[in-house]
């Protein structure tokens, strides 16, 4: 093999095309196609050759080492059983977990499903398929509520929840960005600014 197909077909196997390749080395396109084919078709050839010789299975060889004149050899097929048997025995139980964990993930994918279709149910959209996933999406979970002791009764009045949205949006006291207010965030605001009831 010339330096110039060597160079050619690492630049292939790093997934440059044909036409940068030709034009890197100064080549005609058809030059580095005519290469890399060639290439190919010599590496078919050796793996259908290597193929055809075959070589025996573990247990083969196993058998062929256990039985051999040389104690060496018959050292590394007792080791060699050994492995293998460690690791029979760890793709048992590697199968056996993989099993668990697909039921528990079908079991999970199930029950996932059942929360998207009450999730529709309780937001009052029709129950088709495609508006399941597209709900997750467009609603999500309103953050929490701020944790506190049960909240005391609010002076009487109302509120301006606008006003009480902005400034719990800038104190970082989360709120959701719609519905009624909890009485803890309005009893927070009102102790935080001074507000006294309207």
């Amino acid at each position: 093999m010339d330096a110039f197909t060597a160079v050619a077909l690492s630049m292939h196997r790093d997934g440059i095309t044909a036409t940068d390749i030709a034009g890197t080395l100064g080549l005609a396109v058809a030059e580095v196609d005519e290469m890399v084919a060639a290439h190919d078709m010599a590496t078919e050839d050796r793996t259908a050759a290597q193929a055809s010789v075959g070589s025996p299975d573990a247990a083969a060889l196993l058998a062929w080492a256990a039985h051999h004149r040389d104690t060496t050899v018959r050292r590394y097929g007792a080791r060699a059983g050994e492995l293998l048997a460690a690791l029979a025995e760890q793709y048992g139980r590697d199968e056996d977990e993989l099993a668990d964990v697909l039921g528990e993930i079908g079991d999970l994918e199930q029950m996932l499903d059942a929360l998207r279709r009450r999730a529709v149910l309780l937001q009052g959209l029709p129950d088709t398929e495609p508006r399941l996933t597209v709900v997750a999406e467009q609603h999500p979970a309103p953050p929490a509520a701020p944790p506190a002791a049960p909240p005391a009764a609010p002076t009487a009045g109302p509120v301006d929840g606008p006003v009480v949205r902005a400034w719990a949006k800038e104190n970082g006291v989360p709120c959701n960005p719609n519905g009624r207010l909890p009485i803890a965030l309005i009893n927070q605001w009102r102790e935080a600014t001074g507000a006294a009831a309207a």
